[in-house]
């Protein structure tokens, strides 16, 4: 059978070479997707296909190393399911139904995607968003103009970082280090299970155990060109504490 698939192939790609518009026409398994509608014509048949062989991994890396690029750095989706021995491409992007085909098959619909096969598992309330919430030109970290006009960032899943500022803005203007994990999780903002006064430099004793944070952190207005979202922000870090005069008036007047 594979032979014979050889031979047929030969057949075909000689008729290409000689034959009319018209004749190529009545030849092709059908019309390409609009995605790849510029290869249309049976003389294009070689720079998707190997000969005798049928679709080529190598020649769809070629043109979308947008992808080659992340499988290179084993990241994103495709690390899963795409070489190595793995799924050939035309496995899930199946090609010559149609200008109106998809060539992106969702089984279940895009969001019943199982976003752990992508290498970040949604938890808590990420959960719950819809994907274009994250998948926006906003968000994408990466240049991925570099691979060309094909990839719109409006369109494609590819670009975002992994960590929590990558997508969030930063309410503590630089004054945690970025570490939002360290106190706070995916089920909300507050209450924060990961905080732990006592890791600070001034360990809460006596009636301050029972202060609110808001008794000895002031909220202040500050303008930040690095933070437009919000002028105003928690004073956390550099307070005076050396001794109980910052926060405490004298009485005894020194």
């Amino acid at each position: 059978m594979d032979i014979l698939r050889r031979i047929l192939f030969l057949a075909l790609t000689a008729t290409a070479v000689v034959a009319p518009a018209s004749a190529l026409a009545q030849i092709s398994p059908g019309e390409l997707s609009r995605a790849h509608a510029n290869l249309e014509g049976m003389r294009n048949c070689l720079k998707c296909h190997d000969l005798g062989e049928g679709p080529s991994d190598n020649k769809c890396m070629e043109c979308h190393d947008e992808i080659a690029w992340s499988l290179g750095r084993d990241r994103g989706f495709h690390r899963g399911v795409a070489g190595d021995g793995k799924k050939e491409c035309y496995e899930c992007h199946s090609e010559h139904a149609g200008r109106d085909f998809q060539l992106v098959h969702w089984p279940g619909g895009v969001n019943s995607f199982d976003h752990s096969s992508a290498g970040y598992e949604l938890a808590g309330k990420h959960a719950g968003r819809k994907c274009r919430d994250c998948h926006k030109s906003g968000f994408i970290q990466e240049d991925l103009s570099r691979f060309g006009d094909h990839v719109k960032a409006n369109r494609t899943y590819l670009g975002l970082g992994t960590a929590c500022l990558d997508c969030h803005s930063d309410p503590h203007r630089g004054q945690l280090q970025g570490d939002c994990t360290g106190c706070h999780t995916n089920d909300g903002w507050k209450p924060v299970p990961g905080f732990d006064h006592a890791r600070t430099a001034f360990v809460l004793t006596g009636r301050h155990v029972r202060l609110k944070c808001v008794k000895c952190h002031p909220t202040v207005e500050a303008k930040n060109a690095d933070y437009p979202q919000s002028a105003s922000f928690v004073r956390y870090t550099g307070l005076a504490h050396n001794n109980c005069t910052p926060c405490h008036t004298d009485v005894h007047k020194g």
